[in-house]
């Protein structure tokens, strides 16, 4: 679990107001954005409410009646959350409910009050309020400085306001009104002496303005402020105010700003080689220095942006002229070469172009994009000009505007570039004219590649036609027709691969367009058009249609299609219909039962709770939204209920919630997790996987124990109840004093994963029943809790008992426990010296022993013959304290043989006199890879001596670093 500081700081880039966002004097608030509110991290969890409550609350912000309200009734149920509040941002009357705000808040230091005060507003607990509080700083907006506002609330609040500034003692920072650029007003003139006036008798020490087009001549009346230090700008200032501000000698000396950033031209900051002879990528072969140096050109001239046709071709600091690139070498000039001519801006310097192309023809392929401007193509030179152009692009891609003005050729050059580029063009928008010929069926089947087509002209196709009979334009996706006329040209074509279809707003000859949607309908996903006549049956042509843009305001209610339309998932108007009734509309939308999104792209979200109650679009955006419908504006925002008054308002947004939970819940229903589909028996191993390794044993509860699988899906429960293995560890901690409910719970479990451990080998951490499948012991409870133990322990293979002193002799009475000692193969344990001799004696299996050998208070008992123990390989005897003869060691040390010893460990006093021949005497039979003496008197290069062909170590360590 994170500490309350870690899970603060994550939350606070999410919860806490910016300053800059708090003290913004912008007409639009930057709080009317259409964002979901972060109260929703305080329901995460209840650590997340505890810690996030106080964020939350440090700043406030209050844009409507409604907030103030329910923000009243918290601070009545809580008014320990008042204590919280530090800013406190008002944008608006809003009512008595701000008087029981401010007097639940005593800890505002800092408060922003606009202005913005209409009649209908209520400022009477705001005006009562403001005298409870103290702040050091307020900030004053008026963002209506065109027409100032006049009425008896907004006197009210500037008379209690006046009042309230003299009093403050904590005030020192006074945010001025915006006055913008109609300070040289008289009205504005006597309200900024006013303010100065009353400012002269605070302490106010610092002025800041939000932002000034000129130094208003009366901001000379603020000097007379006798405890003024700083007039702070806050937005940086050009050129002009700063001179301005130099001028005076007193302002200049109380002013703070920033001057406007000019941008400069960053040279990279690349230090020079020292090696002038360097040549990069010198060793590696041809093929890769060119890949290289090819995609390091690709970025230096700019060839992504140069694909866009919006991309302004004017050199600037930022993209400055590519030709110099070229100039570097024959080398670079060979490789940039293709990105210089890839993508080509034409206008009247098409003629420069075509006299290049006919010097040196071969460049013509490096052309992939034109985007064309105006060009006066019926003059015979640039005609010729083109010509000359289309002869040489032999991989031309696209063919596109500038802007919306398409190149205007004959029939004869859209033949040519058929000839030339058919194979590979895939965008094309030209404006086709002929007076003496029609366009052929052969003129159009060389376009064999063509994925846009956008065209308009006067032109008809020759020969005898019928509908949707010619088998030409197939790869045709996305077609936009400009002229009347060549709607017949179009319904005559079958256009197979056809899916988008766009007919501007200024064709003539509704039924000629009703024709051609009837021929392609079937086809079409994206449709745009417009404007309809009443009763229109496009949507009846098009069943597969997903999204329809309509260009007229009003075609939104002449959509009436003769049954419900199952395709259509978004509709993009210019707004709704005027004078149209919302609830009409809703009825009218009822037509498409899986529309999800209406798109109004000449309509912008009200940002005050004034617009918002005179809009006709937000109602309709709201009881759309219980539909699972969302409308967005022109700048792509979604509508998003405000918090309203009123039972009423409140059913529908709980409505459309509850919608949306039954949305989300059936969507998490149908989705099938991929985890979820593995075998069981793949599920089985993985979860056994993810035990702690042996010899480590999982709790009952916790993050690594088995049980926690058990609450994450009831498909992961069965699986895991299902696999033995999961429940055949367990560690138990059993202490002396617990309670008689805490011990029962224990046992209730212990119970329960022994059942789901079926027939597995058990490894358990604690003395208790199940002992015949008992594979590793370890003993952490007094001996006496071990007289209820019964049975055989056929698997019992590793005891340890830990280095706490503990009598082993209650082992060997059958009162208390046997254990089958000629199985066990490793134990630990802190003993007396007779205690470990008898262990090694019953112990024949034995392959590990580490003992903490504890002195003995009196005389030592005999230590008999110890038969040899050819398994033990590892023996680590260490003292409990300070070594000394009352342990015994070298008797033990007499009776071993241990031919199988590979590592030795003791204390050089337990070897004896002779420590050399106290080892020698354990006659091991192969190398010892290891020998470690602690506080040893002899040197290294005498255990060397005594052991040349042995493999070990002997660490003289000194008696005080015997704990190592």
């Amino acid at each position: 679990m994170l500490p309350d500081e870690i899970i603060s700081e994550i939350l606070s880039p999410a919860l806490k107001v910016s300053e800059e966002l708090f003290s913004d004097t912008s007409d639009v608030s930057p709080f009317s954005n259409y964002t979901p509110s972060t109260s929703d991290y305080l329901l995460v969890c209840k650590d997340w409410l505890r810690v996030a409550t106080p964020l939350l609350y440090n700043v406030v912000v209050l844009r409507s009646k409604a907030q103030a309200n329910a923000l009243q009734q918290v601070l009545k149920t809580n008014p320990e959350f008042g204590l919280f509040i530090k800013k406190l941002r008002v944008e608006g009357g809003f009512g008595t409910a701000m008087h029981t705000i401010l007097k639940s808040a005593p800890n505002i230091t800092d408060l922003f009050i606009s202005l913005s005060i209409y009649s209908s507003d209520g400022t009477g607990g705001l005006c009562k309020g403001l005298h409870l509080v103290n702040p050091h700083r307020i900030i004053l907006v008026d963002p209506n400085v065109v027409r100032p506002l006049k009425n008896k609330q907004l006197d009210a609040l500037k008379t209690a306001l006046f009042d309230c500034i003299r009093s403050w003692c904590n005030l020192r920072i006074f945010g001025y009104p915006d006055i913008g650029r109609y300070y040289n007003l008289a009205e504005w003139a006597e309200k900024a002496t006013e303010l100065s006036q009353l400012l002269a008798q605070t302490q106010v020490h610092t002025v800041t303005f939000d932002s000034l087009d000129s130094i208003p001549h009366w901001i000379s009346t603020l000097y007379s402020i006798p405890s003024l230090k700083v007039l702070r700008f806050q937005r940086p200032l050009g050129d002009k105010l700063v001179s301005e501000i130099e001028s005076d000698t007193q302002l200049k000396k109380l002013a703070k700003y920033t001057r406007v950033h000019k941008p400069t031209h960053m040279e990279p900051d690349i230090a020079p080689s020292l090696n002038p002879f360097f040549v990069p990528l010198q060793s590696a072969s041809e093929e890769i220095r060119e890949t290289v140096w090819r995609r390091v050109l690709f970025f230096a001239m700019y060839t992504e942006e140069m694909r866009s046709p919006t991309f302004s071709r004017r050199t600037s600091e930022l993209y400055p002229s590519r030709i110099p690139v070229l100039c570097v070498s024959k080398y670079f000039h060979r490789l940039a070469l293709p990105y210089l001519l890839e993508s080509l801006r034409l206008s009247f310097n098409i003629t420069g172009l075509a006299q290049l192309l006919e010097k040196e023809p071969h460049l013509g392929s490096f052309i992939r994009r034109i985007f064309t401007a105006v060009i006066p193509t019926r003059s015979p030179i640039y005609k010729q000009a083109i010509l000359v152009v289309f002869r040489h692009i032999p991989c031309l891609e696209v063919l596109a505007p500038v802007a919306d003005s398409q190149l205007s050729i004959t029939i004869e050059l859209f033949d040519e570039l058929g000839k030339i580029a058919g194979h590979s063009i895939q965008k094309l928008s030209v404006f086709l004219y002929d007076t003496d010929s029609d366009i052929s069926l052969s003129s159009l089947q060389r376009f064999t590649n063509l994925h846009v087509l956008d065209t308009g002209g006067d032109i008809r196709l020759s020969g005898e036609v019928s509908r949707g009979t010619f088998n030409v334009l197939n790869t045709v996706q996305d077609l936009r027709i400009r002229e009347s006329i060549l709607i017949e040209l179009f319904i005559n074509i079958r256009l197979g691969s056809l899916r988008t279809l766009v007919l501007p707003w200024t064709l003539n000859g509704k039924h000629a367009v009703e024709d051609l949607i009837s021929v392609h309908g079937q086809k079409l996903h994206h449709l745009t058009l417009g404007p309809l006549q009443a009763g229109s049956p496009v949507l009846d042509f098009c069943p597969n249609l997903t999204y329809i843009k309509l260009l007229d305001q009003d075609d939104l209610g002449k959509l009436t299609p003769g049954s419900q339309h199952h395709a259509l998932v978004k509709i993009s108007s210019a707004g709704l219909p005027k004078n149209a009734d919302p609830e009409e509309v809703r009825v009218m939308l009822d037509m498409y039962p899986n529309l999800r999104e209406i798109e109004l792209r000449q309509f912008k979200w009200p940002t005050t709770e004034r617009e918002i109650s005179r809009s006709n679009v937000v109602p309709l955006a709201e009881s759309l939204l219980l539909k699972n419908i969302k409308v967005f504006d022109e700048e792509g925002r979604q509508w998003i209920p405000r918090l309203k008054t009123g039972n009423r308002a409140f059913t529908a947004v709980h409505n459309a919630l509850c919608l949306e939970r039954e949305k989300f819940q059936q969507t998490l229903a149908d989705y099938k997790y991929p985890v979820l589909t593995l075998p069981t028996e793949v599920t089985s191993e993985i979860f056994t996987r993810c035990l702690l390794p042996w010899p480590q044993r999982p709790e009952f509860k916790g993050p690594h124990s088995p049980s926690f699988l058990l609450r994450i899906c009831r498909q992961w429960r069965d699986v895991a109840l299902g696999t033995p293995e999961l429940w055949s560890t367990m560690r138990l901690d059993i202490k002396a004093h617990i309670g008689p409910r805490l011990r029962a719970d224990q046992l209730r479990s212990l119970k329960s994963w022994l059942q789901r451990s079926g027939d597995c080998p058990l490894s358990i951490d604690a003395i208790l029943r199940h002992a015949s499948r008992w594979q590793a012991l370890e003993i952490c409870l007094p001996l006496h809790n071990l007289r209820s133990i019964k049975g055989s322990r056929p698997l019992l293979r590793s005891l340890t008992m830990g280095t706490n002193r503990l009598s082993l002799l209650t082992f060997f009475n059958p009162f208390y426990i046997t254990l089958p000692w000629s199985q066990i193969t490793s134990v630990t344990a802190g003993l007396y010296v007779y205690e470990a001799a008898e262990i090694m004696r019953n112990a024949g299996a034995l392959e590990t022993l580490t003992v903490v050998v504890h002195g003995v208070d009196g005389p030592i008992p005999p230590i008999s013959a110890i038969p040899p123990l050819p398994s033990l390989h590892t023996l680590i005897l260490s003292p409990s304290g300070r070594a000394d003869e009352s342990m015994g060691m070298s008797a033990l040390f007499d009776a071993l043989i241990l031919p199988g010893l590979r590592f030795l460990s003791t204390h050089e006093s337990f070897l004896g006199r002779d420590s050399v021949a106290a080892i020698s005497a354990l006659r091991p039979t192969g190398y010892l890879l290891r020998i470690r003496i602690f506080a040893a008197s002899a040197s290294r290069g005498v255990y060397q001596k005594a052991f040349p062909h042995t493999q070990f170590v002997v660490e003289e360590i000194g008696e005080e670093d015997d704990s190592d």
